[in-house]
C-alpha cells in the first residue's frame, strides 16, 4: 500500500495585519536605532509607498503589503516600482524605495510575521556621466596639449576646459 506523507498546512493570508499591534510594532522596529539621515530617508520612502497605496498611515501600508501573501506583495511592489519609473525620480531615490520595502519585509520575516521575502528588484540606474578623469595616458598628454609658446591664460584654458580666467 502506497502511503503518502501528510501535507503540511500552508498558512493562509488573514487580510490586513492587525494595524494597531503587529504592523505598528513592525514599523517602529524598522525605524528604530537608525542614524537621523537614514531614518529620514526610510521614513520618506515608506510615506511615499503609503501615498501610493492611499493608506492612512505607515502601519496600514505595511499591513497591506504583508497581509495578502507573497504573490500579492510582489505584485504591489512591482506596481510601485513601475510608478517610480513613470515619475522619473532620480535613480538613487527610485532604487532606494523598493529597497526600503524589501528591508521591512525581511524584518517581518525575521520576526515570524511572514514566511517569505519580497523579490522585486530595485530600479536599475545607469551612470549619467563619466567621472573617472583623464587616466595616466591623458595626464601625460596634458603638457603637449597646452603648448609652450603661448601666454599663460591660453595654457590654463586648454588644461582646464570651461574654467576661463576672464569670468572671475
Amino acid at each position: 500500500m502506497d502511503s503518502k506523507p501528510p501535507l503540511l498546512p500552508v498558512p493562509r493570508p488573514q487580510g490586513l495585519l492587525a494595524v494597531g499591534s503587529a504592523a505598528s510594532r513592525l514599523v517602529e522596529a524598522f525605524l528604530a536605532g537608525r542614524n537621523p539621515r537614514t531614518l529620514a530617508a526610510y521614513r520618506s520612502d515608506l510615506e511615499d509607498f503609503q501615498t501610493f497605496l492611499g493608506a492612512e498611515d505607515l502601519p496600514t501600508a505595511a499591513g497591506r503589503l504583508l497581509g495578502h501573501g507573497h504573490g500579492e506583495a510582489n505584485g504591489t511592489a512591482l506596481a510601485y516600482r513601475a510608478a517610480l519609473i513613470e515619475r522619473k525620480l532620480s535613480p538613487s531615490t527610485a532604487s532606494r524605495r523598493p529597497t526600503a520595502l524589501r528591508c521591512i519585509v525581511r524584518l517581518a520575516r525575521l520576526l515570524g510575521m511572514v514566511p517569505w521575502t519580497l523579490e522585486v528588484e530595485s530600479v536599475k540606474s545607469e551612470p549619467y556621466r563619466d567621472t573617472r578623469g583623464p587616466g595616466r595616458a591623458g595626464f601625460r598628454e596634458l603638457p603637449a596639449q597646452v603648448g609652450s609658446g603661448e601666454r599663460k591664460k591660453a595654457h590654463w584654458d586648454r588644461a582646464i576646459p570651461g574654467c576661463s580666467t576672464t569670468s572671475r
